[in-house]
């Protein structure tokens, strides 16, 4: 996990927490994603152990957890502006996420 996320997630301050955890989810949101689309076009050098579906499934669980999360930061006046993934590090097409 990264280091600013984490320090997020520490914070005791909960708007700091919550862009803590809007930028972790995001991240991973991200690496799941290019995980499918590795996989669709046949770019990735290992098997994956749970079907296709079940992953989709968990993507579009997570866009809409992002989803909530961006509308409650808008009622709770938590500025996400500055969370964003600007790449997403950790993962290698040769099975090391």
């Amino acid at each position: 996990m990264d280091k600013q996320v984490i320090e997020l997630l520490s914070s005791p301050n909960y708007k700091e927490r919550m862009q803590g955890e809007y930028l972790d989810l995001l991240t991973r949101t991200a690496k799941l994603e290019l995980l499918l689309m590795l996989e669709d076009i046949g770019a990735l050098n290992f098997e994956l152990t749970c079907p296709v579906e079940m992953l989709e499934e968990q993507l579009l669980d997570m866009k809409k957890y992002l989803s909530v999360l961006i509308r409650r930061a808008e009622i709770e006046k938590v500025d996400l502006s500055r969370c964003t993934v600007i790449a997403v590090g950790g993962f290698s097409p040769n099975g090391k996420i």
